[in-house]
């Protein structure tokens, strides 16, 4: 029952507090309304000063743009002007450089007319010139022509000169053979005729000595006389034709001494002759290298003069081309400049009329300067207006959320009461029901009293337990109360940073408003900056394709390099060629030189073996005619001999024809290869010309040659 007490207090207790809170709600919520009301009129009054705003800002936006519009025509009439006054200059430039090069064109053009001049008379004394030089090689080569005749004729006659010596010569030794034997024959018959005489002397005096007697009819002695007689007669006899003999062989010794004279005198003569002949070939010889070197150094010059001839030629031709081009580009300069004047006056009236337009748009920028300068007083003072709406509507949001909060708190605690109420309504219809239920168990179990104390002592510690369980429900509520306490103090904190955080928010509005106004500030001119990169674009395009102009230029001048490096290359390979063709040549010549050197030892060695032949034949032709005193009684030495002679002698023959063959032969391959580098090579042979020239004027080098050869 107590309990039961208890918890009725306490819901009437809970009541009260429930009703109280209740008033407080409904007061809380007509303040509410009242904050809503004026929120709604404050957000009204923001709507329409921000639509104000917008439209200020909008007509400020197109001030801005107008203003911004007129800038860009003004800085686009500036770098028109700019522009007008660069291509001015540019073209005040040009028309300098036009003249400075029309002066030097015309400069070019008379110092090429003066040198065209002086190439046309160098080009006709090249011309006589060659001319000349082409008539001296013409008599130059007859000459030559007529020295290789006459050195032919003159080989000719030196090889029958050599014929008639060889055949005098063997003519010689018959002859000489011939009166050889003739002497021989000679001795034999006087030698006969001295044995005849003697004989007949001896058979004289055998006469003499010879006498004879006649007695009677018998002649004695007179066979012997007789016969001694007839001995006599045939000693006689006999030297009447060993006599004749005699004189027929001493006339036939005669005859062969006048033939061997003969014959000697022919070759001496025929010998005098040849030495003449090969000293006159030998001269010939000299005289056609002469005219060789002649016709070598008058080619040469022919060669030199033609080239001269032909350099000069195109250099005229060239000059010619030159001239032609500076008059052309004289013709060019003069249209370029007539057509920069056209274009300076163009380009002045251009830079004129956007004077005037600068000017015009000048005027307008400080017209809409000071329009914007109203506009901004303007705006300013209904950002004032806009402020101040802002600070009171956010003071009502504040104060309204305060109010919202303060009433939802006291709708959740008239919520808890009202669940507290019923809850305890509950409980104590749970205790009253328990107790009725207790009442009953009581009535019902008097017989058992000892089990219903017991069951009391239960209940009764069941509700100190309950006590004990309210009490601490008492001390969560009153900590739970210190908690919404703190809660409260803690939200009144928040709602002040909050408020403070408005505040701040709001300047950070006004602060994103200014920074929205400079960016667009900054957007008009990155407009601006937009449009001058639109026209620095279209000029870097211009400078582009002038880029593209140069670089095609360019790229042909590589192109023409390239091919000029190819034909360089080209010309270096050929110069490699030639060098070494010039190198094989110098080879072949010094090969040539040392063929030639080793026939002329050859030669020298032959001509040396000759000498020794001819000096070996003359020791024998002593010998001979030592020997031909004890030839009588040396026959077979005296056959072996003159086999031997013979032998020599043709030897002899055979060595001079040989020497004379091979040194034509070897004459003449030098000659032809000789012949067929100068076609190769006739600027090699010409320095060497030149140099052979150089060297025969030099006394040493001649001196050395002479001693060389000797």
């Amino acid at each position: 029952m107590f309990l039961y007490i208890y918890f009725r207090e306490e819901i009437h207790n809970t009541k009260k507090e429930l009703e109280a809170e209740e008033d407080s709600l409904r007061k809380n919520e007509q303040q509410v309304v009242a904050l809503e009301n004026q929120k709604k009129l404050l957000e009204v009054e923001k709507q329409q000063l921000m639509k104000t705003w917008q439209q200020l800002d909008d007509q400020r936006i197109d001030y801005l743009n107008q203003l911004q519009n007129i800038k860009l025509k003004l800085a686009a009439a500036e770098d028109l002007m700019r522009e007008s006054q660069m291509k001015i200059s540019n073209i005040e430039e040009q028309q300098q450089a036009q003249n400075i090069l029309l002066d030097n064109l015309k400069t070019t053009c008379q110092q090429l007319e003066n040198d065209l001049t002086m190439k046309g008379d160098e080009c006709e004394d090249l011309r006589t010139r060659k001319e000349e030089y082409t008539k001296e090689l013409q008599e130059a080569e007859r000459a030559q022509q007529q020295a290789e005749q006459l050195l032919n004729q003159l080989k000719q006659q030196e090889r029958e000169l050599t014929n008639q010596k060889a055949q005098a010569e063997r003519e010689e030794q018959a002859a000489l053979v011939q009166l050889n034997n003739a002497k021989y024959e000679a001795r034999i018959a006087e030698e006969r005729v001295t044995q005849a005489k003697n004989k007949l002397q001896q058979a004289e005096n055998e006469l003499k000595n010879c006498s004879s007697f006649k007695f009677w009819i018998i002649s004695i002695g007179e066979d012997a006389k007789r016969e001694k007689q007839d001995a006599v007669n045939r000693a006689r006899h006999d030297l009447e034709q060993a006599e004749q003999k005699l004189e027929t062989k001493q006339r036939n010794l005669s005859d062969q001494e006048q033939k061997h004279t003969a014959a000697k005198n022919k070759t001496l003569d025929l010998t005098s002759q040849l030495k003449q002949k090969t000293q006159d070939r030998m001269e010939q010889d000299r005289k056609l290298t002469s005219k060789i070197n002649d016709v070598a150094i008058c080619k040469s010059k022919v060669e030199n003069i033609t080239t001269q001839y032909r350099n000069a030629t195109s250099e005229r031709r060239q000059l010619q081309i030159e001239k032609k081009n500076s008059e052309s580009k004289m013709e060019d300069v003069r249209a370029k400049i007539v057509t920069l004047n056209s274009e300076l006056e163009k380009h002045k009236q251009d830079f004129t009329k956007y004077e005037a337009q600068k000017k015009e748009l000048s005027d307008e920028t400080q017209m809409i300067d000071r329009t914007i300068k109203n506009h901004q007083r303007t705006m300013t003072d209904h950002q004032d207006l806009i402020t101040s709406n802002q600070k009171n509507l956010a003071t009502a949001t504040n104060d309204l959320k305060q109010k919202q909060t303060i009433v939802e708190l006291s709708k959740q605690k008239v919520q808890s009461l009202k669940q507290s109420i019923r809850d305890k309504e509950n409980t104590e219809k749970s205790k009253v029901r328990e107790i009725a239920n207790e009442e009953s168990l009581l009535e019902a179990s008097k017989k058992n009293v000892q089990e219903l104390k017991e069951e009391i002592t239960a209940k009764r510690d069941l509700l100190d337990t309950n006590k004990h369980q309210y009490a601490a429900n008492n001390a969560e509520l009153t900590r739970i109360d210190n908690n919404i306490k703190d809660l409260q103090e803690e939200k009144n904190t928040c709602e002040l940073d909050q408020q403070n955080t408005r505040q701040e928010l709001d300047k950070q509005n006004i602060l994103y408003k200014q920074k929205q106004a400079t960016i667009q500030q900054q957007m008009n001119k990155i407009k601006t900056l937009q449009t001058k990169l639109s026209l620095l674009e279209a000029q870097d395009k211009k400078l582009n394709n002038q880029i593209q102009d140069l670089q095609e230029k360019l790229r042909r001048k590589d192109t023409e390099i390239e091919q000029k490096e190819n034909e360089i290359e080209r010309i270096q390979n050929k110069i490699h060629d030639l060098r070494v063709h010039q190198e094989h040549t110098r080879k072949i010549m010094t090969d040539t030189q040392k063929n030639i050197d080793t026939v002329n030892t050859n030669i020298k060695q032959n001509y040396n073996a000759m000498m020794a032949s001819e000096e070996t034949c003359d020791k024998l032709k002593e010998n001979i005619k030592k020997s031909v005193e004890n030839m009588q009684n040396h026959e077979g030495v005296r056959n072996d001999t003159f086999r031997k002679i013979l032998q020599y002698g043709e030897t002899l023959r055979n060595i001079k024809t040989n020497y004379h063959d091979v040194y034509f032969k070897v004459q003449q391959k030098t000659n032809t290869i000789l012949e067929y580098d100068f076609q190769a090579r006739p600027d090699v042979w010409n320095r060497l010309q030149q140099s052979r020239i150089s060297n025969n004027r030099n006394p040493q080098y001649q001196t050395q040659q002479k001693q060389r050869y000797e």
